[in-house]
């Protein structure tokens, strides 16, 4: 690994830096990655890569591997992607409908903080150390508020691309998976390598939203990855 000065120098050189396109996810904006994205820029920096890299998270996973489909020589770092658009909405679908169950009858701050529980931590209570930790997140990042019209059109989006040709080239794929995801699950693992043979896959002690509860973990499986590739 490069030295943070070697790092710099190339920076400042411009003789490594690749275009990376961030792709959200549903409910999600681009603030899903801001605990990720320097420490993936400087990995991108210490391995000179200049192909094109998209850091893709959930449903907007769907949205990158069809761009980098489209590029010669460009990567995909999949986090919390599902099986299908539909695996995805369809668990999301659950969870919403258990939200409406528990604000109805113990009220929407409740509903909130179950919602949260899944989502961060993937499980469905919360301790006093993890509503810390929410407090410090959301701080961070605005994920996971309220729906939006562009939460919509990506579902449409992602559904569409399912059936539109893929682009000539091969992009290398890292998938990087919560073990406690309930939207994109472990057990949908092996849908996963059937849909990307060729792609590698690691699991993280978390929930739907790793870059944001496990950014360290993310980017150093990423550096992971790029060592070997």
């Amino acid at each position: 690994m490069l030295h943070a000065r070697d790092r710099r120098d190339r920076l400042a050189a411009g003789s490594c830096v690749s275009r990376v396109v961030e792709c959200a996810g549903y409910l999600a904006d681009e603030s899903v990655f801001n605990l990720v994205r320097d420490g993936i820029a400087g990995v991108m920096a210490e391995r000179a890569i200049a192909a094109p890299v998209y850091v893709c998270h959930s449903l907007g996973c769907f949205v990158g591997l069809d761009a980098a489909s489209r590029e010669a020589d460009a990567i995909v770092i999949a986090i919390n992607m599902p099986a299908s658009p539909w695996h995805g909405f369809r668990r999301a679908c659950i969870t919403a409908a258990r939200m409406t169950q528990i604000a109805s009858t113990q009220g929407i701050a409740e509903a909130t903080i179950f919602r949260d529980s899944w989502v961060y931590f993937g499980r469905p209570g919360i301790d006093d150390l993890s509503r810390q930790r929410l407090k410090h997140i959301h701080r961070q990042t605005n994920c996971y508020a309220t729906p939006r019209r562009q939460d919509t059109a990506l579902f449409l989006k992602t559904v569409m691309l399912e059936h539109r040709p893929k682009g000539p080239h091969l992009p290398r794929v890292l998938l990087v998976q919560g073990d406690h995801d309930t939207i994109a699950p472990a057990h949908h693992a092996n849908l996963l390598r059937k849909r990307l043979p060729h792609s590698v896959l690691v699991s993280l002690k978390g929930g739907h939203v790793l870059p944001v509860t496990h950014p360290q973990e993310v980017v150093r499986e990423v550096d992971r990855f790029l060592s070997m590739n």
